[in-house]
């Protein structure tokens, strides 16, 4: 007698696949088909959903479910619904369990626990990204790219063939010294927008003392979040505004150096095409041939 056979995975792209957790209960998660190395692009894909909020996207998501293709249907009915969800992950519906995965409210449950908010311009909801878990260190970078309107998934470190990515191996989960870090890097963020603050309510009285206040600070919270191994983002943000003080206080090569490392992780994050990291490394080019010129330019008599 033949059995019927079961699909071990979904297809995402040619480097990764949906396919169940060895943890039963974390449901379906994104595992690399070869060896990835770091920064290389793993995912660009349109959102099928994009909004300004995520009630938005459920109020809208009967009639846009409607318009998709059956793939693209099907796929989506296997995002994760709730704790409670009777629908099977991989393995062929039937007729009772297809009318139930696509009824309105089981809808609306997709939606609104696997959108992304994106950076301060609303919601999106990407299948593919959909499918990764959630990681306080993860080990790939998913950003929202407004110009091209696509969302990207980028290795911030070599992955392993069969890995999953996102997956959740954090001294952030497994340890109290990290929750103290937690608490470290929050308190430092604060310090850090007090004297922001303070500078914007009264230029006058930002003084030298205040730039090394703040250097120390940000170089303190990059130091918080090297030690948790969260390289993203934010680290690079936080070396900009370092780049942007030392170059107050005079000193070239800090700043060329300070903006080369937040241009590495841009890259990491966004990749090349992104257009921040364009205008950074044409920044980049014209720090270089300012030192180029201070170091060929002959000597004041």
């Amino acid at each position: 007698m033949k059995s019927s056979a079961r699909p071990e995975s979904l297809y995402l792209s040619e480097l990764l696949s949906a396919r169940q957790c060895p943890q039963v209960a974390k449901g379906l998660g994104v595992f690399a088909k070869c060896r990835l190395t770091k920064g290389l692009r793993l995912l660009d894909e349109p959102p099928v959903l994009n909004y300004a909020t995520t009630l938005i996207a459920q109020r809208q998501i009967a009639r846009k479910f409607q318009s998709w293709r059956p793939l693209e249907q099907l796929t989506f009915t296997r995002l994760y619904a709730g704790r409670n969800d009777s629908v099977p992950i991989l393995r062929a519906m039937r007729l009772n369990e297809l009318r139930y995965a696509t009824i309105t409210s089981r809808l609306k449950s997709i939606v609104g626990l696997n959108s992304i908010e994106k950076q301060g311009t609303g919601s999106f909801l990407a299948i593919a990204c959909s499918f990764l878990n959630h990681s306080c260190v993860p080990n790939a970078w998913v950003y929202y790219n407004v110009d091209t309107r696509r969302v990207t998934l980028h290795a911030l470190c070599d992955i392993a063939e069969g890995e999953e990515d996102f997956v959740c191996k954090c001294r952030a989960c497994l340890s109290e010294d990290s929750d103290k870090q937690r608490v470290a890097m929050k308190d430092t963020r604060a310090r850090i927008a007090a004297n922001y603050k303070a500078r914007d309510e009264d230029p006058v009285q930002w003084k030298e003392h205040d730039i090394y206040e703040t250097l120390n600070l940000l170089r303190h919270l990059v130091t918080l979040l090297e030690e948790e191994g969260l390289y993203g983002l934010e680290m690079s943000h936080l070396l900009v505004e370092q780049r942007n003080l030392v170059a107050e206080l005079g000193d070239e090569d800090s700043r060329s150096r300070k903006h080369s490392k937040a241009l590495q992780l841009r890259l990491l994050c966004l990749g090349i095409d992104h257009w921040s990291t364009i205008q950074m490394a044409r920044e980049s080019r014209q720090l270089r041939q300012r030192r180029s010129a201070r170091c060929t330019s002959p000597p004041s008599l």
